[in-house]
């Protein structure tokens, strides 16, 4: 096993005497037993999530205006149909051109 180095063991006692003080500021930082800071954090996620919820409902709304237009569109299966068929009406169009010209001509 690789014993650390003083300068391994300075860091290491740096980060727990900043985890200690964290922990500290938390327990007694006043305001029945929360740390006034945090009062801010957490309104300001209210806030934001409040903000989220309104976005929220307008993009509900948007979304219920969007599928009442598309509803009307006319579907795939029914452009298709409608495609085949006027293919289908220009290859007789095309074989029968010559019956055509001789009615008509």
């Amino acid at each position: 096993m690789i014993e650390p180095t003083p300068v391994d063991l300075t860091f290491m006692r740096l980060q727990l005497a900043e985890k200690d003080r964290q922990i500290a500021d938390l327990k007694g930082g006043g305001g029945d037993g929360t740390f006034d800071g945090m009062d801010h954090r957490v309104s300001r996620l209210e806030h934001r999530l409040d903000k989220l919820g309104d976005g929220l409902g307008e993009v509900e709304v948007k979304l219920a205006t969007l599928n009442e237009k598309v509803s009307h569109l006319p579907s795939k299966s029914y452009i298709d149909t409608r495609l085949l068929i006027m293919l289908a009406v220009i290859a007789a169009l095309v074989a029968f051109a010559d019956k055509i010209q001789a009615f008509f001509g």
